[in-house]
């Protein structure tokens, strides 16, 4: 019997950006991320978003990798991932920036307090509103190129109690929650002074 031999044909492995964990999450999260079908050894090259490099990562001798970054400020939304081999070529994925009000200073005090906030992830250059308790738009501000804004505004007389502050963003839609402490306060005593049977007149 004659021997028919054999026939050869190819196959190309293309490299992929596979695994994103988690998938969305605020400024300073920490991102997990897996790859596979880059060439061994070879230096990868991690964008995200607006940064370029923000890690690298060298893959091991089965074409595959897992790495770590964190975050940073950028802009809410949808927001590209790309693992960069010079050899075997690119794959891309996706993490979704979300908003949050990660900042109250002071985070308790007397009606009169003069409250500083920050938030990140917002839309760039976005009109944010500022609600404090039953008090609607107590103050607004603009986000800059990176989605980020500080403002303050002053404790407007509400009741005793953790009262909740929300940032919304007026283009985006996102909302950020944190919280601020209203303590009581006998802010006037009137007069100051005064004998026995005087009338005093107290506010609080």
């Amino acid at each position: 019997d004659s021997v028919a031999g054999e026939a050869i044909n190819y196959f190309k492995i293309l490299p992929e950006l596979w695994s994103v964990t988690p998938t969305a999450g605020t400024v300073g999260k920490i991102v997990t991320l897996r790859g596979t079908g880059y060439k061994a050894g070879e230096l990868i090259t991690i964008h995200f978003g607006t940064t370029k490099t923000i890690t690298t990562i060298s893959v091991d001798m089965q074409g595959s990798f897992t790495t770590t970054f964190t975050v940073d400020t950028q802009s809410y939304g949808s927001t590209t991932i790309i693992a960069v081999d010079p050899v075997a070529g690119e794959a891309i994925n996706y993490f979704k920036i979300i908003v949050e009000l990660y900042s109250v200073t002071p985070t308790q005090g007397t009606v009169g307090t003069i409250v500083t906030i920050k938030g990140t992830g917002y839309k760039a250059n976005e009109e944010i509103r500022i609600d404090f308790g039953v008090k609607s738009s107590i103050t607004t501000t603009l986000a800059d190129g990176t989605g980020s804004w500080t403002v303050t505004f002053t404790v407007d007389t509400q009741s005793y109690g953790w009262t909740t502050i929300k940032s919304k963003g007026l283009t985006s839609q996102g909302e950020g929650i944190n919280y601020f402490k209203i303590l009581p306060e006998l802010w006037s005593v009137t007069p100051t002074e005064g004998t026995v049977g005087k009338i005093v007149t107290l506010r609080g």
